[in-house]
């Protein structure tokens, strides 16, 4: 597993998150280290010296400098709350799947999204949970996400409990916002800000949750700065088509109508003030047509414009 792009992106938040993140993602950091090809590990660690010399913060740079120097000679650089290391917490949240398939009989599992209930007795004490905290509202329905085309800055709510590859609890209703996915010949991790998660494609059920089918596992969640985070992505992968050298008249054409959709959302976006009616995609088919029906933009350009319509305040 190469989970290059991943430590990347980490080391990049390490200088700038409040202190008490700070030890969470270098454990996360930790484990992708780990579960990588040892060949990895110098640069890892680099990853963390050069984050060090662009810290301001002088005890902040002592700590990247010691988890450095402890990830270079194979140690753990951090540590979780209980004082584990990331493969000491992963083995004592592992759990077989007789132990998962008992959990579940024990614990059924919340329905899928849309699927219909029984309705609830007026009377009934459960109307009480019904109003705790934890019972948040599910975000609005958009275009279906599958997991490898996740993108950084992606905020998404998880649509029902399930258990990843390490046997680790994911419950419904977490607010999770993606760093980075990488793939491997095994599955796929998706590092969150939070946690991160392990999913095997021999796992069972886990192929399902891949495919995100009308995101009944992970529902993205349209605020303003997730948004504007999917258009960079989206802008980035559309100049480098608008860089190349295409003399297909029709192709152009298709870039060129793309381009103004997206130049107009990003306008749209970036008004502080009343937005007025959100913009629309006028060539809703253009991205497959540019790109490819495998390719994420084809899934990111409709997100994109279904999400604008219904754009939530941050957080």
């Amino acid at each position: 597993m190469d989970a290059t792009a991943a430590l990347q992106s980490i080391a990049g938040l390490l200088t700038s998150l409040p202190d008490a993140s700070v030890e969470g993602l270098l454990v996360t950091f930790d484990t992708l280290a780990g579960v990588s090809d040892e060949a990895l590990r110098p640069a890892a660690a680099q990853l963390l010296r050069n984050a060090a010399d662009s810290c301001q913060d002088a005890a902040r740079r002592q700590r990247l400098l010691e988890a450095a120097g402890t990830l270079a000679a194979r140690q753990p650089c951090a540590l979780t709350p209980d004082g584990l290391t990331w493969k000491q917490a992963a083995a004592t949240q592992t759990v077989t799947q007789a132990e998962w398939d008992e959990r579940v009989a024990q614990n059924p599992l919340p329905p899928l999204p849309g699927e219909s209930e029984a309705p609830a007795d007026e009377d009934s004490e459960d109307d009480e949970a019904d109003d705790s905290p934890c019972m948040e509202e599910e975000p609005p329905r958009l275009p279906h996400l599958r997991v490898r085309h996740f993108f950084p800055g992606l905020v998404v709510r998880v649509g029902r409990d399930f258990a990843d590859a390490y046997g680790q609890a994911v419950g419904s209703s977490d607010l999770l916002k993606v760093l980075a996915v990488d793939s491997a010949d095994d599955g796929f991790a998706v590092i969150f800000l939070e946690r991160n998660i392990h999913l095997g494609t021999n796992v069972a059920g886990h192929g399902e949750i891949l495919e995100n089918a009308g995101n009944a596992w992970f529902q993205p969640v349209p605020t303003s700065a997730c948004l504007e985070d999917l258009l960079e992505v989206v802008d980035r992968f559309l100049s480098e088509v608008e860089e190349g050298d295409d003399d297909d008249d029709a192709q152009i054409e298709s870039i060129e109508a793309l381009r103004e959709d997206v130049d107009e959302c990003a306008s749209w976006l970036s008004q502080s003030a009343e937005r007025g009616p959100a913009p629309r995609c006028r060539g809703g088919r253009l991205a497959a047509k540019v790109f490819g029906r495998d390719h994420a933009m084809t899934q990111w350009v409709p997100l994109l414009f279904a999400a604008v319509s219904v754009c939530l305040p941050d957080s």
